[in-house]
């Protein structure tokens, strides 16, 4: 990408309105022009006022009983929504996802990314037999207490949002939107959600997209997307690892394997692995097999987007 080809589309890219191959583009050709990243946030930052200047316009703003009452009207739809089958149809989706699902964990096992990541079972330090589901050149990956600790802490959190923002939906801070909240906050969140529902065919079982946005719990902000499989709420968290042992950041080399760790927290089904400086955590009630499941298909997808936006930070 030349610098004429990026002023064309840096308005477009701020909008998120590109596909994902061409933001990534974008995205290698910021790392080696500083000039065009200069201009990126210039056009950024005139961005934010304009939009403050309209968001601080009291002529504009819609009531509060307005808003309230079309979030939640909105929400209710998106997650009690049910459709009626019969017996017969039930037995035969039952038997096509056993079948998607056999293929998926077999197609799974022999593909190969730039990222090796491998599946491993929580316990805070107690690995059992690894499933690997990449594996070029595979070195090993030894994870300390520390790590082991902070991580599950952190799924601790994880679980916490999903259930207080998507299952019942009792937050202190309302959410804002997650690109906005990309702008503000982190770089990771921005086109996250497109990176995940590009997997939706991979992801099978009837996956929808329910809503993306970021919120907070206890003090933390996770840039939130929210899946759903059947009358099943999935949650895909992600969130910076500022405070993270050092050691997280040595185990995310391109060398090393990526854990996905799967652990059982408050009655949900947490996976979750890490970059440098990124948890991602995949939280839900569905068996640990199935959320194992959906955790491997969407980990080297948003491995990989992350830790381009890692770069730029």
């Amino acid at each position: 990408m030349q610098c004429s080809d990026f002023y064309k589309i840096a308005d477009s890219y701020l909008g998120d309105e590109l596909l994902i191959e061409t933001n990534h583009e974008v995205i290698s050709h910021l790392e080696a022009c500083p000039a065009c990243h200069r201009e990126l946030a210039a056009r950024r930052e005139l961005r934010v006022q304009l939009r403050a200047a309209f968001a601080n316009s009291a002529a504009l703003q819609p009531s509060p009983a307005f808003t309230n009452r079309l979030h939640m009207q909105l929400r209710a739809k998106a997650l009690h929504e049910t459709t009626t089958v019969t017996w017969g149809l039930w037995m035969a989706i039952a038997a096509s996802i056993l079948l998607v699902f056999t293929v998926g964990l077999l197609a799974t096992r022999q593909t190969t990314h730039n990222t090796p990541i491998e599946i491993v079972d929580s316990g805070r330090g107690n690995r059992n037999e690894a499933t690997q589901v990449t594996s070029p050149s595979p070195q090993p990956n030894s994870t300390s207490d520390a790590v082991n600790l902070f991580m599950a802490e952190a799924a601790e959190l994880a679980a916490g949002d999903h259930r207080d923002c998507a299952i019942d939906y009792k937050l202190a801070e309302k959410p804002i939107p997650l690109e906005e909240a990309g702008r503000r906050y982190d770089r990771a969140y921005i086109n996250l959600a497109s990176v995940v529902m590009s997997q939706q065919n991979q992801l099978a079982g009837g996956v929808q997209f329910v809503e993306a946005h970021s919120c907070g719990f206890n003090g933390k902000r996770f840039g939130h997307i929210i899946l759903k499989e059947g009358k099943h709420l999935v949650s895909v968290l992600v969130t910076d690892l500022d405070d993270a042992p050092a050691e997280i950041a040595a185990q995310s080399s391109p060398e090393a394997r990526q854990p996905i760790v799967n652990s059982s927290v408050e009655g949900y089904q947490v996976s979750y692995f890490a970059t440098a400086k990124h948890g991602i955590f995949i939280v839900s009630d569905l068996e640990a097999a199935r959320n194992s499941q959906i955790a491997s298909i969407l980990a080297p997808s948003v491995y990989e987007h992350i830790k381009r936006t890692e770069r730029l930070i």
